[in-house]
Protein backbone atom coordinates (compact mmCIF):
# COMPACT_ATOMS: atom_id res chain seq x y z
CA UNK A 1 0.00 0.00 0.00
CA UNK A 2 2.92 2.52 1.02
CA UNK A 3 4.50 2.21 -2.50
CA UNK A 4 1.10 1.85 -4.79
CA UNK A 5 0.00 5.18 -2.81
CA UNK A 6 4.06 7.07 -3.46
CA UNK A 7 3.67 5.87 -7.22
CA UNK A 8 0.37 7.61 -7.05
CA UNK A 9 1.73 11.12 -5.66
CA UNK A 10 5.20 10.75 -7.92
CA UNK A 11 2.63 10.87 -10.81
CA UNK A 12 0.40 13.72 -9.74
CA UNK A 13 3.97 15.31 -8.95
CA UNK A 14 5.13 14.95 -11.95
CA UNK A 15 1.57 15.96 -13.76
CA UNK A 16 1.86 19.50 -11.45
CA UNK A 17 5.21 20.28 -12.81
CA UNK A 18 4.19 19.35 -16.63
CA UNK A 19 1.42 22.58 -15.74
CA UNK A 20 4.93 24.70 -14.80
CA UNK A 21 7.91 26.35 -15.56
CA UNK A 22 11.44 25.51 -14.55
CA UNK A 23 10.22 22.35 -12.85
CA UNK A 24 11.67 19.11 -14.41
CA UNK A 25 8.29 16.42 -14.67
CA UNK A 26 11.05 13.85 -13.78
CA UNK A 27 12.57 15.07 -11.34
CA UNK A 28 9.26 16.12 -9.26
CA UNK A 29 8.32 12.31 -9.96
CA UNK A 30 11.15 11.51 -8.25
CA UNK A 31 10.83 13.15 -5.54
CA UNK A 32 7.13 12.76 -5.24
CA UNK A 33 7.96 8.81 -5.00
CA UNK A 34 10.78 9.22 -2.61
CA UNK A 35 9.90 12.06 -0.33
CA UNK A 36 8.42 9.57 2.32
CA UNK A 37 10.53 6.96 1.56
CA UNK A 38 11.74 6.55 5.38
CA UNK A 39 8.65 5.84 6.65
CA UNK A 40 9.31 2.06 5.49
CA UNK A 41 12.40 2.40 7.60
CA UNK A 42 10.82 4.07 10.54
CA UNK A 43 8.25 1.21 10.73
CA UNK A 44 11.06 -1.43 10.85
CA UNK A 45 12.90 0.95 13.19
CA UNK A 46 10.16 1.24 16.02
CA UNK A 47 7.36 -1.27 16.76
CA UNK A 48 5.02 1.81 17.53
CA UNK A 49 5.42 3.54 14.27
CA UNK A 50 2.33 2.99 12.55
CA UNK A 51 0.33 3.25 15.48
CA UNK A 52 1.88 7.01 15.56
CA UNK A 53 0.75 7.27 11.98
CA UNK A 54 -2.71 6.14 12.78
CA UNK A 55 -3.50 8.28 15.20
CA UNK A 56 -1.60 11.58 13.47
CA UNK A 57 -3.87 10.69 10.48
CA UNK A 58 -6.76 10.38 13.77
CA UNK A 59 -5.82 13.29 15.56
CA UNK A 60 -4.74 15.47 13.15
CA UNK A 61 -1.18 16.30 14.17
CA UNK A 62 1.85 16.93 12.46
CA UNK A 63 3.67 13.31 11.99
CA UNK A 64 7.19 14.67 11.77
CA UNK A 65 6.80 17.20 14.83
CA UNK A 66 5.76 13.96 17.11
CA UNK A 67 8.57 11.83 15.31
CA UNK A 68 11.26 14.26 16.40
CA UNK A 69 9.65 14.27 20.18
CA UNK A 70 9.55 10.31 20.23
CA UNK A 71 12.33 9.33 18.73
CA UNK A 72 14.78 12.39 17.98
CA UNK A 73 14.48 11.89 14.47
CA UNK A 74 12.11 12.34 11.73
CA UNK A 75 11.30 9.99 8.46
CA UNK A 76 12.51 14.08 6.69
CA UNK A 77 15.48 13.50 7.87
CA UNK A 78 16.17 9.82 7.57
CA UNK A 79 15.13 10.01 4.10
CA UNK A 80 17.24 12.61 3.49
CA UNK A 81 20.17 10.63 4.38
CA UNK A 82 18.68 7.54 2.66
CA UNK A 83 18.61 9.80 -0.81
CA UNK A 84 22.25 10.93 -0.34
CA UNK A 85 23.29 6.84 0.01
CA UNK A 86 20.78 5.69 -3.16
CA UNK A 87 22.63 9.04 -5.19
CA UNK A 88 19.83 10.96 -5.77
CA UNK A 89 20.76 14.61 -6.64
CA UNK A 90 21.26 16.92 -4.11
CA UNK A 91 18.23 18.96 -4.74
CA UNK A 92 15.92 16.10 -4.22
CA UNK A 93 17.89 15.12 -0.79
CA UNK A 94 17.48 18.21 0.36
CA UNK A 95 14.31 18.83 -0.52
CA UNK A 96 13.36 15.17 1.25
CA UNK A 97 15.45 16.52 4.31
CA UNK A 98 13.87 19.90 4.58
CA UNK A 99 9.89 19.30 3.49
CA UNK A 100 9.07 19.40 6.99
CA UNK A 101 10.58 22.32 8.47
CA UNK A 102 8.24 24.68 10.02
CA UNK A 103 8.55 27.71 8.39
CA UNK A 104 9.46 26.10 5.08
CA UNK A 105 8.36 28.82 3.20
CA UNK A 106 9.23 31.63 4.72
CA UNK A 107 11.67 34.45 3.77
CA UNK A 108 15.17 33.23 6.07
CA UNK A 109 15.45 29.49 4.60
CA UNK A 110 19.17 29.12 4.02
CA UNK A 111 19.43 25.30 4.10
CA UNK A 112 16.58 24.88 1.10
CA UNK A 113 17.56 26.27 -2.13
CA UNK A 114 14.35 27.48 -4.72
CA UNK A 115 15.05 24.20 -7.00
CA UNK A 116 14.38 21.90 -3.54
CA UNK A 117 11.87 24.00 -2.27
CA UNK A 118 9.87 24.23 -5.42
CA UNK A 119 9.93 19.99 -5.42
CA UNK A 120 8.24 20.32 -1.87
CA UNK A 121 5.71 22.89 -2.91
CA UNK A 122 4.69 20.63 -6.41
CA UNK A 123 4.35 17.69 -4.19
CA UNK A 124 2.43 19.46 -1.53
CA UNK A 125 0.16 20.95 -3.79
CA UNK A 126 -0.22 17.38 -5.46
CA UNK A 127 -1.02 15.70 -2.49
CA UNK A 128 -3.70 17.89 -1.60
CA UNK A 129 -5.68 18.01 -4.45
CA UNK A 130 -5.17 14.10 -4.41
CA UNK A 131 -6.21 13.63 -1.03
CA UNK A 132 -9.61 15.76 -2.31
CA UNK A 133 -10.14 14.21 -5.01
CA UNK A 134 -10.22 10.68 -3.01
CA UNK A 135 -12.55 12.37 -0.41
CA UNK A 136 -9.49 12.09 2.12
CA UNK A 137 -8.80 14.00 5.11
CA UNK A 138 -5.08 14.96 5.57
CA UNK A 139 -4.64 17.75 7.66
CA UNK A 140 -1.06 17.97 6.81
CA UNK A 141 -2.06 18.47 2.83
CA UNK A 142 -4.62 21.00 4.41
CA UNK A 143 -1.93 23.37 6.39
CA UNK A 144 0.61 23.18 3.22
CA UNK A 145 -1.41 23.79 0.30
CA UNK A 146 -1.99 27.59 0.54
CA UNK A 147 1.49 28.43 1.44
CA UNK A 148 2.40 26.20 -1.75
CA UNK A 149 -0.25 27.50 -3.98
CA UNK A 150 1.21 31.15 -2.95
CA UNK A 151 4.73 30.24 -3.83
CA UNK A 152 4.49 28.45 -7.02
CA UNK A 153 2.34 31.57 -8.00
CA UNK A 154 -0.90 29.00 -8.85
CA UNK A 155 -3.92 30.84 -9.57
CA UNK A 156 -7.55 29.39 -8.81
CA UNK A 157 -8.02 27.97 -13.07
CA UNK A 158 -4.43 26.41 -12.54
CA UNK A 159 -5.44 24.50 -9.60
CA UNK A 160 -9.06 23.89 -11.48
CA UNK A 161 -7.23 22.77 -14.23
CA UNK A 162 -5.04 20.36 -12.33
CA UNK A 163 -7.60 18.80 -10.18
CA UNK A 164 -9.30 18.14 -13.44
CA UNK A 165 -5.53 16.29 -14.89
CA UNK A 166 -5.63 13.82 -11.89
Amino acid sequence: GFWNQAGTTAMAAGITARKLRGIQPDTAYTYGLFHNAAVPVMMRRFKDYRALMDQAARDGFILAQEENRRYHCSHAVVGGLLARNWGLPATIANAIRHHHEPDLYGAARPYLDDASLALVAVTQVAEHLLAGNLGQANPECEASFEPAVAYLGLSEDDIHDLQEAF
